[in-house]
């Protein structure tokens, strides 16, 4: 009988510990009205203007100085989750962003020339470049 119990209980264990999961959601942040955006259709190149453009979604923090210019303004809304599974220590861990990002260009005289948005995992290079040059300062490289 005590060995029975001993049995299991460590059959028990060893079901816990292999059947590990955990997820988290990691929320949400950025502009809530890019996150509702299917496309960036009723930005039209040439007609459209910053003023119009800030009028109906915001502000930004994401500007950009171009060499010819003009001036990139980047919205990002991002909403991610992370999960654990497996084995402790030898399962897999899995990442997922999904991300909304529109990126609307201006001329000098603040008129649309180029707009590009992207969803899923993709993040503008500008903003890329941004992050790694504040993580460069950050630690010190």
């Amino acid at each position: 009988m005590k060995k029975t119990l001993i049995m299991a209980t460590i059959l028990v264990g060893v079901m816990f510990l292999t059947t590990g999961c955990i997820s988290m959601q990691t929320g949400n942040s950025g502009n809530s009205k890019i996150a509702d955006m299917d496309s960036a259709e009723a930005y039209v190149v040439g007609t459209t203007t910053l003023a119009s453009v800030q009028d109906e979604i915001g502000a930004t923090q994401l500007i950009f100085e171009k060499e010819d210019g003009a001036t990139k303004y980047v919205w990002q809304s991002e909403e991610g989750s992370v999960s654990a599974f497996g084995l402790p220590f030898v399962g897999g861990v899995n990442h997922e962003t999904d991300r909304h990002t529109l990126a609307l260009t201006f001329d000098a005289k603040d008129i649309l020339i180029a707009k590009s948005f992207k969803t899923g995992d993709y993040q503008d290079p500008d903003v890329a470049k941004m992050h790694n040059q504040l993580m460069k300062n950050f630690i010190g490289n």
